[in-house]
């Protein structure tokens, strides 16, 4: 499975709208953050498992942005507070 955001963004099914798109690419760069420095057993950065998953939905013409966003976030540290920066709502509601 290819690893970056931009190969999903080009995978992402066509009726998805340019909105869709920067949300998804929004969530992303939010997990990038939340999960810096964190690992899985492989090694490899923690945010590459929930691009992968993500990347599998697209393939699979999934219709909604939300699902394709939720593997991208998932399990984003709850316990990390959003940088006020980036507050992205429609994001945070996918969260909780």
């Amino acid at each position: 499975i290819r690893d970056s955001i931009e190969t999903l963004l080009e995978e992402l099914p066509n009726h998805l709208s340019r909105d869709d798109r920067e949300l998804i690419k929004r969530a992303y760069e939010l997990a990038e953050v939340a999960h810096e420095g964190q690992t899985r057993a492989s090694g490899e950065p923690y945010v590459q498992h929930c691009l992968a998953v993500a990347q599998i939905l697209a393939e699979l013409g999934i219709p909604e942005n939300y699902r394709i966003i939720a593997p991208i976030i998932l399990g984003y540290p709850k316990n990390i507070p959003p940088m006020p920066e980036r507050k992205e709502p429609k994001i945070l509601k996918i969260i909780s």
